[in-house]
């Protein structure tokens, strides 16, 4: 065997074991920072997410989006706003766009905050008419408290074949806004529905604390 040969063959398995060794590396810190979140270890969470090792294997947005998840955990408001900006001017592909203007305009919508929100829903257009449509919808009945999709959410709900999922965020919405025109009944009525349909949801919750009042 000649000496190029023996080379490549070499160059391949270190490029090999280089490959998993780096995989390896990847899976522990993501497994640490998951324990870290599960045990609410915000400092040792936060050493992780910027020690070498992490800046090594991780790319910047990806980091950036771990120390936002630890932020928005922990309630610290004005850092996850600081965070949402210094996120939304980022460097990204579309798809890491359309997440952090996504996450945003929905933490701002639950804040009641209709300057930011109204902001990301203008951005929330360009993504095309089915993301920007249903962010329309959900920004009018929380922040406008609008009522004019009534109707047509009735209407829908005629639909025999519509997914549960669908089903029961058409029973929130018409519950949201029946509540946004003082209609108690109905409101509690339509919530009720809509529980067993999104459970383990963020909105089960949403909905539990409505009725609760």
């Amino acid at each position: 065997m000649n000496t190029t040969v023996v080379v490549i063959i070499v160059m391949v398995v270190a490029t090999i074991f280089w490959f998993f060794g780096m995989k390896i590396m990847k899976n522990t810190i993501m497994k640490r920072l998951i324990k870290d979140l599960q045990k609410q270890d915000f400092d040792d969470y936060y050493k992780t997410v910027d020690s070498f090792a992490t800046k090594l294997l991780i790319p910047p947005f990806n980091r950036e989006y771990m120390r936002m998840n630890g932020l928005i955990m922990q309630g610290r408001k004005g850092k996850v706003e600081e965070q949402f900006d210094l996120m939304l001017n980022m460097r990204m592909n579309q798809k890491q766009e359309i997440d952090i203007v996504m996450k945003a305009f929905y933490y701002y919508m639950e804040d009641e905050n209709k300057r930011r929100a109204k902001q990301l829903l203008e951005r929330v257009r360009k993504f095309g008419d089915d993301y920007y449509n249903e962010s329309k919808i959900m920004y009018d009945v929380y922040l406008e408290k609008s009522t004019e999709y009534i109707a047509s959410m009735e209407e829908a709900l005629k639909q025999e074949d519509l997914p549960e999922m669908n089903r029961g965020m058409f029973m929130y919405l018409l519950g949201l806004q029946y509540g946004n025109d003082n209609q108690k009944k109905k409101m509690r009525d339509y919530l009720r529905d809509a529980l067993p349909l999104l459970k383990n949801t963020p909105y089960e919750l949403k909905i539990r604390t409505i009725l609760k009042d």
